[in-house]
């Protein structure tokens, strides 16, 4: 891959290295949720993925449970309940979904991942705590391969693992690069993008030798700084997107780590977080990006303005002139 690092002002957006795909600060569409535990309700929303259907799972923390929704919130489905059996979740936080539309959850507290049907139906579980193959503390989120195997972060013993998606150990990385507190997860061709949330940037790992070949970031405010990665996420164009905890703002870069474009600001009105946690675009290549406003127990949607032909859509008209 080639890498092609253009110093600019702060503030400048760049769309100059030859993997990025250009993109437009995304505007506020709509939002859903509010505190408590009913359907649509939220206590700590953390992790959000979006299925091949188009629909969209939210890991509800303190609830317990995943929730399911359609593109534009309407509620589906839910699944979980406290507990350690089998379904049941103790803190979960990320989440991934398969090309079939299967969902991994990370189980935090439980030291395990566990593996449902596309509706929330108990297929597997693998995991216990401790520091060996196949052993946790702390996992945080999951990502599937093109390929559908299946990468966790392991928060606390700083590594990510890689299985089959029946949950068979393969391999475990990143302890080479003194990774701090791996977060987010995100692959596809380019490698596998992971959000270092105790060094303040994302590493990114080639796929076949589970080697590092990039980083970038820093702590700080500035464009391509980061105070607090958590989630990290990818587009169907490649672009990478941010979740940052403390400078609450989602940040998208090219698939080199480009800074392109950044939204959000802190507060609880329409396009401000408290304590983002993730950040996750839809399939299409215009993409909608969901957002776990946690503290604010709510799913924030954003976009872009006009679309790429120049047409307007109503949604798009009325965050234009809201």
């Amino acid at each position: 891959m080639k890498w092609h690092r253009v110093l600019v002002a702060a503030g400048t957006a760049l769309t100059l290295a030859a993997t990025a795909h250009a993109v437009v600060t995304p505007v506020f569409f709509f939002k859903w949720g509010t505190a408590g535990a009913g359907p649509g309700e939220f206590s700590f929303p953390t992790g959000v993925a979006i299925a091949p259907s188009g629909d969209v799972y939210v890991v509800d923390q303190l609830n317990y449970r995943v929730q399911e929704f359609n593109p534009t919130g309407g509620f589906v489905n839910q699944f979980g309940g406290f507990g350690t059996g089998d379904g049941q979740f103790f803190n979960p936080t990320g989440l991934g979904i398969d090309p079939a539309g299967n969902v991994y959850v990370a189980d935090t507290g439980n030291n395990r991942v566990q593996k449902f049907t596309p509706g929330g139906t108990f297929i597997t579980k693998w995991g216990t705590t401790g520091m060996g193959n196949s052993q946790f503390r702390s996992p945080f989120d999951v990502a599937v391969a093109p390929s559908g195997d299946v990468y966790v972060t392991d928060g606390v013993n700083g590594r990510i693992q890689h299985f089959t998606n029946t949950g068979t150990y393969i391999s475990q990385f990143g302890q080479a690069d003194l990774i701090n507190t791996p977060r987010g997860i995100a692959i596809n061709s380019n490698g596998i993008y992971v959000a270092d949330y105790g060094d303040d940037g994302i590493i990114v790992y080639d796929i076949p030798t589970e080697t590092s070949f990039n980083f970038w970031g820093g702590n700080g405010t500035g464009n391509g700084r980061f105070q607090s990665p958590q989630g990290v996420n990818l587009d169907v164009l490649g672009n990478v997107y941010t979740a940052e905890v403390v400078n609450r703002r989602v940040q998208i870069f090219d698939a080199d780590g480009n800074f392109l474009t950044k939204f959000g600001t802190s507060g609880s009105n329409d396009g401000q977080f408290n304590v983002l946690r993730d950040a996750s675009p839809d399939n299409d290549t215009d993409p909608k990006v969901y957002c776990a406003d946690s503290n604010n127990q709510r799913i924030q949607v954003f976009g872009d303005p006009v679309t790429p032909t120049g047409n307007v859509t109503w949604g798009r008209l009325k965050a234009l002139y809201k």
